[in-house]
This record gives C-alpha cells, structure tokens and sequence, in this order.
C-alpha cells in the first residue's frame, strides 16, 4: 500500500513539474493557438461541406457536371 502511495506521488509531483516547466507555451497555445486551430477547424468542416456537395452532383450526373451543363448530358 505505501509503495502504491509513493508511486502516486510522484507522478503527481512529475506531472506539477510539467506544468509549471510548460506554463508559457500551455498559455500561448490557449491564447493563440486554440484560436487558430478552431478556425481551422472550421474552415476544414466547409471544405468537407463543398466536397460532399460536389461529389453528390457529379455522382447524379457526372456528364453535366463537367461539361457545365444545367441539362445534363444528351447524346446526339
């Protein structure tokens, strides 16, 4: 038991040390850099929007949709 108590307190002490060696760049990135990858969230979440969009549309008319045809394609 004391050998489990021993080992919980130093990962506890290790895992102190790691936020207080890691505090600056743990603020920057919340500061910063969570800004920055929600918004990159975000536009990837559109992108993937269009491309679905895009693939639904060539998938029910595939001719059409290259050609830019409102019709879709009509063999002559």
């Amino acid at each position: 038991m004391r050998s489990a108590v021993d080992g919980i307190n130093a990962t506890t002490a290790n895992l102190n040390r790691l936020v207080t060696d890691n505090r600056a760049p743990l603020r920057q990135f919340t500061e910063g850099g969570l800004v920055e990858l929600n918004a990159a969230l975000r536009e990837l979440k559109n992108l993937t929007g269009n491309l679905s969009a895009i693939t639904t549309r060539l998938e029910r008319d595939p001719a059409g949709y290259l050609i830019n045809s409102k019709q879709g394609y009509q063999p002559r």
